[in-house]
């Protein structure tokens, strides 16, 4: 187990022309609670999925248990997951299909994931 739970060193993450996140460094150490808040276009959700390996920085860096969020983003998965303010499920979906797709989308093994489905629902 890493000092951090997450770290970010210098992050800055830009759109084309737009600056999303400038130049943000933080620690949070383990057991801390954390929130993240401020206006709309404020650069949080783009922090997030920097850490949740959905965007890769322009520069700088993150790490998630120790793990570099560019460098190894399946380890950085292993180990985080959100709960994001809109439902991130299909309706249309049972709630154990919804989680087998997710699970397949991570490309967990068949096997391993019909008994993780299993224990959930």
């Amino acid at each position: 187990m890493s000092e951090s739970a997450i770290k970010i060193t210098n992050l800055t993450k830009r759109f084309d022309d737009i600056t999303a996140i400038d130049n943000l460094s933080l620690e949070i150490g383990w057991g801390e609670l954390f929130g993240i808040l401020g206006p709309n276009g404020a650069g949080k959700s783009t922090a997030v999925n920097i850490l949740n390996t959905l965007l890769e920085p322009t520069d700088g860096s993150a790490t998630v248990d120790g793990r570099d969020v560019v460098f190894e983003p399946e380890c950085v998965r292993e180990v985080i997951g959100v709960c994001p303010q809109e439902p991130a499920f299909y309706p249309h979906l049972t709630g154990e299909e919804n989680i087998t797709l997710m699970g397949e989308m991570h490309l967990v093994p068949k096997d391993v994931l019909k008994e993780r489905v299993k224990s959930m629902v």
